[in-house]
């Protein structure tokens, strides 16, 4: 919907919008979420936390953990204030996201 909106408001001509929900999730709130949300179907999630150092020497083995492990530590956290100042959108929660990517990797058997 943003997308829609940044196009057809001439208040967003040449501007640059960030479409994300307004909350940071850690690691670990992901993994509680798709717990809550996701019931047996996250079986194979788990709310270990192994240490950040550890999970970089991992990641030096591990490709598939490379990106990931370059932002453990690093607040990514974004706002879309903007978008919602100029153009009246509202995002949707950041549990709601999760739950809905978890569910369509799930449904085309992504995972």
């Amino acid at each position: 919907m943003l997308h829609v909106l940044a196009l057809t408001r001439p208040e967003a001509a040449g501007q640059r919008f960030i479409a994300a929900a307004d909350e940071y999730v850690s690691y670990r709130r992901m993994a509680e979420i798709l717990k809550e949300g996701l019931g047996d179907k996250a079986s194979r999630v788990t709310l270990k936390e192994l240490p950040n150092l550890a999970a970089k020497a991992l990641a030096l083995l591990l490709p598939d953990l490379r990106t990931q492990a370059r932002y453990l530590g690093i607040n990514t956290a974004v706002s879309a204030a903007k978008a919602k100042k100029l153009l009246g959108w509202e995002p949707r929660s950041a549990e709601e996201s999760i739950l809905d990517c978890a569910n369509d990797m799930i449904r085309l058997k992504r995972v």
